[in-house]
């Protein structure tokens, strides 16, 4: 039980992941593209039917669509500033770091096991990724991660309290930020298109998520579903052609061993 709650998570972030690199090799504007992103994982939350709220449950989904939309802007910014293969890789260590802050301030139980689990599954990461400090952004790029940390925790409290609604104002909100913004810049259908289409693969991997953290320790998700990364490669690797170097390798072993710990 506690594999399937992990892994399909994580295989639908890949597939995120992955998809969005497609989309990356068009000129879109990010904007539109985030917001129809939102919009499309607000609708479908709509078949489970609209909740009410409670008075938790909506500071939570405030907090989080507040914070994704910020987060939107920050990374706009940081891009222009420096280079993504800076940014992302400083990102994703928000996973493992966010599971350390949840174990701490939630009470939840870090054995020996688990932290192994935790170690390997940031040393994965790490090794993956190649890691130079720009002159320029660098703040951006920090603030981005603390962000990305904060919005780990909001969403473990999330998915405890009402996953479904949650999730329906967490993008609500969030949509309701990024239209001012997305109506200054120009529209085509390739924004809608793509956007809806990496909504509903979202709404896929954020439901699947939120189903793994309310069953299971976020201490434990959020550095597994971390090394989607990994996944990400292999998958460019097939589809797009791209090498995989010696570092993957090694990254890949760590991976392994993350999950062995996990269940040791």
């Amino acid at each position: 039980m506690e594999v399937s709650l992990i892994l399909l998570p994580l295989i639908f972030y890949s597939i995120q992941g992955i998809y969005l690199k497609f989309i990356s090799r068009f000129k879109l504007e990010k904007v539109w593209v985030s917001f129809f992103y939102v919009i499309a994982v607000f609708i479908l939350s709509l078949f489970f039917g609209l909740r009410v709220p409670s008075f938790n449950t909506f500071l939570l989904a405030l907090a989080n669509g507040m914070i994704y939309g910020i987060l939107v802007f920050v990374t706009l910014v940081a891009l222009s500033l420096v280079d993504a293969s800076f940014l992302y890789p400083i990102r994703r260590l928000h996973n493992p770091l966010a599971a350390f802050l949840i174990a701490i301030v939630l009470g939840e139980p870090l054995t020996l096991s688990k932290i192994a689990s935790i170690v390997f599954a940031t040393m994965a990461i790490l090794l993956f990724q190649k890691i130079e400090v720009p002159k320029k952004g660098f703040k951006l790029a920090i603030l981005s991660l603390l962000l990305l940390i904060i919005n780990a925790f909001i969403v473990k409290l999330g998915a405890i309290e009402d996953k479904i609604c949650f999730m329906q104002f967490s993008y609500l909100i969030a949509s309701t930020l990024l239209l001012p913004v997305s109506l200054r810049r120009k529209l085509s259908k390739k924004e809608v298109l793509y956007g809806c289409l990496a909504g509903i693969i979202n709404f896929v991997a954020f439901l699947t998520l939120l189903n793994a953290l309310e069953r299971l320790p976020g201490s434990l998700v959020f550095p597994l579903v971390g090394t989607n990364v990994i996944l990400i490669s292999f998958f460019s690797f097939l589809i797009f052609k791209e090498k995989l170097s010696r570092k993957w390798f090694e990254a890949f072993i760590f991976f392994l061993f993350s999950f062995l710990f996990l269940f040791a």
